[in-house]
């Protein structure tokens, strides 16, 4: 295979455009190319055509490693072309690790990065809940623990502090692989209070006795008007997850009563209390989202 990889110049977009739409997966790589928000973007081409496709960029929220996506041509060599497009990224100034995340069955690509040095890190899964498979409409008694709407820490300040205090700590220590930015607390109260968030169909979990905070868990709009998204969830530490599993049953709960249909979720395996969550209730099976990183330069 005869390959010629250059960076990707506005002489070529247009047929980079037509080549990428023939696929709505690459919708993300379109956005980059078109409002210029890639850090390099390069293209493959064999024989006149094009025959791959690379892009990187970066994340305010991860800055700390350079993120990076690979659109081949079907039927044709995944490695060779996935090779001469991440040769020409590492010879940049690229910061180190490069990240990268694709669907378990696409077998070629992973193989491909795998014989480029990429480890995986981290795999996801983004299963659905039918509400209606949840039977009863009422929470188990907790000893000794309160249950409250998150709407509770609009009176109280010092439950906010303990809330977004623990959210940024357990996000710090599941997110260890790809650190996020060193935010201050007025940014992770934009974030824990995001605008989709449902605060009363979000719950804490108190101590009794102390008044602490024991568990959290939030719930967000969705897009799609029949379904709701479980949102961060998390505890002190893993013996909480009692406390945790009966705020969930809350939030389907609720969900249901508002005549919602399904609850979306979204698991990290980096993550014990989402981890937890997902086997702890009906959700049905999804494929794995798998993240790769490239922690350093391949010795030659």
């Amino acid at each position: 295979m005869s390959l010629k990889v250059k960076e990707l110049t506005i002489e070529d977009f247009n047929e980079a455009r037509e080549w990428l739409n023939q696929d709505n997966n690459n919708e993300e790589v379109l956005n980059l190319l078109k409002d210029a928000k890639h850090q390099y973007a390069y293209i493959a081409w064999e024989k006149n055509m094009i025959a791959g496709i690379l892009v990187s960029w970066q994340n305010q929220f991860h800055p700390y490693c350079t993120y990076m996506k690979i659109i081949n041509k079907r039927n044709t060599d995944h490695e060779a072309i996935g090779r001469s497009l991440l040769n020409k990224l590492i010879q940049d100034e690229v910061t180190f690790p490069i990240q990268t995340s694709l669907w378990h069955s696409s077998t070629k690509q992973r193989t491909t990065y795998e014989k480029h040095g990429f480890k995986e890190v981290r795999r996801t899964y983004m299963p659905c809940l039918d509400v209606e498979k949840i039977s009863g409409n009422s929470v188990i008694e907790l000893d000794n623990t309160t249950i409250l709407p998150l709407t509770e820490v609009q009176v109280n300040d010092t439950l906010r502090h303990e809330l977004i205090s623990l959210v940024k700590s357990n996000y710090e220590r599941t997110h260890f692989i790809n650190p996020v930015a060193n935010l201050d607390f007025k940014s992770w109260e934009k974030l824990v209070f995001a605008e989709d968030l449902i605060q009363n169909g979000s719950y804490l979990a108190i101590d009794k006795g102390t008044q602490k905070l024991l568990a959290y868990t939030f719930l967000h709009h969705s897009t799609e008007l029949d379904r709701v998204e479980l949102g961060w969830c998390g505890s002190r530490d893993l013996e909480g997850i009692k406390e945790l599993e009966s705020l969930v049953l809350c939030q389907l709960i609720f969900a249901k009563k508002a005549g919602f249909r399904f609850m979306d979720g979204e698991f990290d395996t980096t993550d014990p209390f989402a981890m937890e969550i997902m086997r702890s209730f009906p959700f049905k099976a999804s494929e794995a989202w798998i993240t790769y990183q490239l922690k350093e330069a391949p010795t030659t």
